[in-house]
């Protein structure tokens, strides 16, 4: 579905807007459960583009730290709407518009900075999208201590929407990385890393969400299919 509607934005098809907005109230549904969380955050779909899956995992965290905020449920399908929009701007940069296809690694770098402009451009008269997500989409890669892009934004000026996107951002590029081994990194390592993120992304994210994980691993019971 996912797929079908970034082609639909290539084309500036109106209906697409309403969709994306369908779409993400459904997809809040896999942040109920820790389960659902990490067995999508974790896993590679290999047939599925790059855009595609990134876009799905930074919503998925996203929305998981929205509740674990205590936002009320609209606010959690708004950080998960605005996540799905976050990389909007990238989807006219496949060949031909065909999405199935991923971004040439030489259109990465010369664009990648350009990216939310290109997505304010598509999305800034849509009235349907308030302005907590269009800064979340335009705010996504500024960091806590002003180094990031485009504007240099730090702190609490960078808006919670973004800080939420920023900190899902990193963690689902963290959650396909590799251990010095050229192995998939574990969850129990991935957990370790979290609290040296907290220079560049919001300290109350990286705690609640590294809560929420040490959580999952030292107490969580999982019923198996037998029963036990």
């Amino acid at each position: 579905d996912l797929r079908r509607l970034f082609e639909q934005s290539n084309h500036n098809n109106d209906t697409f807007m309403t969709e994306i907005i369908q779409f993400s109230s459904d997809l809040t549904n896999y942040i109920n459960n820790t389960t659902g969380v990490l067995g999508y955050a974790f896993h590679t779909y290999p047939n599925m583009p790059a855009l595609v899956a990134h876009t799905l995992g930074v919503a998925i965290v996203a929305g998981k730290v929205a509740q674990l905020l205590k936002m009320d449920q609209k606010e959690v399908v708004g950080v998960v709407f605005t996540a799905v929009l976050h990389d909007i701007g990238l989807s006219n940069l496949v060949p031909g518009g065909n999405i199935n296809q991923d971004i040439p690694k030489t259109v990465q770098e010369k664009e990648m900075n350009n990216h939310v402009f290109k997505a304010m451009v598509l999305l800034k008269d849509k009235k349907i999208i308030k302005k907590d997500i269009l800064l979340g989409v335009l705010q996504h890669h500024e960091r806590m201590d002003g180094s990031g892009y485009p504007s240099g934004t730090k702190g609490r000026d960078i808006s919670q929407y973004a800080r939420i996107i920023g900190f899902a951002n990193q963690v689902d590029i963290l959650m396909h990385s590799k251990d010095k081994s050229g192995n998939k990194l574990k969850i129990a390592d991935f957990v370790t890393q979290i609290p040296f993120l907290a220079d560049k992304y919001d300290p109350e994210i990286c705690k609640v969400f590294q809560e929420y994980l040490e959580g999952f691993l030292l107490v969580n019971q999982v019923v198996l299919s037998d029963g036990q």
